[in-house]
């Protein structure tokens, strides 16, 4: 009996010494007793002494993000300081807490110093370009790059993100840096007016471009053109120079035929052959009648029968 009274007398002071407590998944407690650590508490079923220690924190071990204040209104933080001029942008960092021991003991407000170190090394990184290149690189921004405040490289691999100081301040806090989210910026006027400018000029350039190719067709077509009208003008002057040496040399032909079958001389047989093509072209036009009692018309008939029975014109090379 006696034991069983200092059993459940033992089970009852237990009890109401030790709290019993759920601990959610992906979250870590951190207990002291008399002002020092004394244990984590996992996810699951979790106990400390009610009267002789503490929960110092509630440490969630999965991926958390933090927005920057990089001027915006509802943030505070100044704006960050471009090449070309100082906007307000978006900008989240994104981490995770891999020891709630040295995230909750070793670093004091462990949080603060997250986003303190994450806005000053995106801001230096975020300064190396212009506002216009990082809305359109943004995406492209590597951890590795960021970390080391080295300007991307296309084409090349980013530093090593471990060797970085960065990396290396947040692991001594028990932080595992993921990512950082570059959002929107907020262009200011002039900027947005330069872009506006260099936009023109680049179209500008590319019509003046289109206009030099259309120009230039076109002066290679006239130039075309004028080298095949030379040509046709050549070739239609060779065709009648060719026309004209066909015709001399059949003249030719004739006279010296006159000349070797009927005796005449050159100057008579020239004189005959311009009198027959005369009487050709009038009979041709229809305006000379021909009869048996003209006699100068039968003798030029008879004349160019017997020349045409008894010559033949010359071949035509």
């Amino acid at each position: 009996m006696t034991w069983i009274v200092i059993s459940v007398v033992l089970i009852v002071g237990f009890l109401v010494l030790v709290k019993f407590f759920p601990v959610p998944e992906n979250y870590e407690y951190q207990i002291s007793m008399f002002g020092k650590h004394w244990k984590r508490c996992k996810p699951g079923l979790g106990w400390r002494f009610r009267w002789f220690s503490n929960l110092d924190s509630t440490v969630f071990m999965g991926d958390q993000s933090v927005q920057l204040p990089l001027g915006r209104a509802d943030s505070g933080g100044g704006l960050v300081n471009f090449i070309d001029e100082a906007a307000s942008m978006d900008v989240t960092f994104y981490f995770k807490v891999f020891d709630s021991y040295l995230a909750t003991y070793i670093t004091d407000d462990v949080l603060k110093k997250i986003i303190d170190l994450a806005d000053d090394t995106i801001r230096s990184f975020l300064g190396l370009y212009l506002i216009e290149d990082v809305n359109i690189l943004k995406n492209s921004f590597d951890l590795g790059w960021i970390a080391a405040t080295k300007k991307l490289v296309s084409g090349e691999a980013p530093p090593v993100l471990t060797e970085s100081q960065f990396y290396q301040t947040l692991i001594s806090w028990g932080i595992t840096p993921l990512y950082f989210i570059i959002g929107d910026t907020d262009m200011p006027e002039a900027v947005v007016e330069q872009i506006k400018r260099r936009q023109q000029a680049r179209t500008d350039i590319e019509v003046a471009a289109i206009e030099v190719k259309v120009a230039k067709n076109k002066a290679k077509k006239a130039l075309v053109d004028a080298e095949a009208d030379r040509a046709v003008e050549l070739l239609r002057a060779t065709g009648v120079s060719e026309g004209m040496d066909q015709i001399s040399a059949a003249m030719a032909y004739r006279v010296k035929t006159l000349m070797q079958q009927n005796g005449m001389t050159e100057e008579a047989a020239r004189n005959h052959i311009v009198l027959l093509a005369k009487m050709e072209a009038l009979k041709g036009s229809g305006q000379v009648i021909w009869s048996e009692g003209n006699s100068t018309a039968s003798q030029g008939a008879a004349f160019g029968a017997g020349f045409n029975s008894n010559t033949q014109a010359p071949p035509v090379n």
